[in-house]
């Protein structure tokens, strides 16, 4: 982070009296194993396509919760309670609870991680090509 971003974060910290409960770890050279490590991921986007880093997340198995913002992409990959938690945007109560409701079910989280695992397989490039293939013999032979 920008060092005034991090003084502001910092300071933010501090008058929240949260300064000892937050890590700011600055650039990490292996982000698989930081991800890999974190007890949860949070994308609280008020607008996301096809978020690279929530697949991600997912791909390596960390329980993810996100907002359910317009462009839908997280909508497409999570399977609400099954795969990943979907929160309303813009409600902080559903997005703490969510948060809260992870870090108390840790059983619950772990199949949430495992199942999210799973994304990598549905989105794996020899999927995506045979269903663009599929997507264009069905256009082809309809115009004929």
């Amino acid at each position: 982070l920008p060092i005034s971003l991090l003084d502001n974060l910092k300071s933010l910290a501090i008058d929240l009296k949260v300064l000892d409960k937050v890590v700011f770890h600055g650039f990490v050279k292996d982000i698989s194993a930081a991800i890999c490590n974190a007890g949860m991921f949070v994308l609280s986007s008020d607008y996301e396509g096809m978020p690279n880093a929530l697949l991600e997340a997912m791909a390596l198995g960390v329980p993810c919760i996100s907002t359910d913002c317009g462009g839908g992409g997280a909508r497409a990959v999570i399977e609400n309670g099954k795969n990943g938690i979907l929160v309303p945007c813009n409600d902080e109560i559903a997005l703490s609870n969510a948060i809260c409701w992870l870090i108390e079910n840790n059983e619950q989280a772990d199949m949430i991680g495992d199942e999210a695992q799973k994304v990598s397989k549905n989105l794996s490039p020899s999927k995506i090509y045979s269903e663009w293939e599929r997507f264009i013999i069905n256009v082809v032979s309809n115009s004929n």
